[in-house]
């Protein structure tokens, strides 16, 4: 999996300020400059919440990207992949073309390394000018399952 998201964290590109769509908690929101137009594309869900996962559990999430334009179509340029010290997330090759209110699916493989709390932001890259960059957030609570083996001896 780290070497399937190292591979894909290659496609990443490097564009402008961040930007969400669908309305994620404002801690993950970079403000628009006042009379920018909305976003007109859309993450669905928002936040994926995760829960019931064991450390070094994969789960396999699906998120769908919508173009609310009537008028022009969005292409998706890729998307990032990484590893940390807690998860690795493996994004599938995206280059796409949304049509006028169309919808793609993102496939995400979500792994966790540690017991806890996280949340990860990835990023999908656009060519809409006030969208170049889409955060998604995947918050997930991850069980440790190892439990200590005690020998009694008499």
């Amino acid at each position: 999996m780290r070497y399937l998201a190292n591979r894909l964290s290659a496609l990443a590109f490097a564009v402008g300020a961040l930007m969400l769509a669908g309305g994620v908690a404002s801690r993950y929101v970079t403000p628009t400059t006042q009379g920018s137009a909305p976003n007109r594309l859309v993450v669905t869900p928002a936040v994926h919440e995760l829960t019931g996962l064991a450390v070094k559990e994969s789960r396999h999430l699906t998120f769908e990207l919508t173009n609310r334009d009537a008028g022009s179509p969005a292409s998706l340029l890729g998307a990032e992949s990484f590893c940390d010290q807690d998860v690795c997330i493996a994004v599938s090759p995206l280059r796409a073309v949304i049509p006028p209110l169309g919808t793609v699916r993102l496939d995400v493989e979500f792994e966790s390394l540690k017991a806890g709390h996280v949340t990860r932001v990835f990023r999908v890259y656009t060519d809409s000018p006030n969208q170049a960059v889409i955060p998604i957030v995947i918050e997930a609570t991850v069980r440790d399952d190892h439990v200590p083996r005690i020998a009694i001896v008499p």
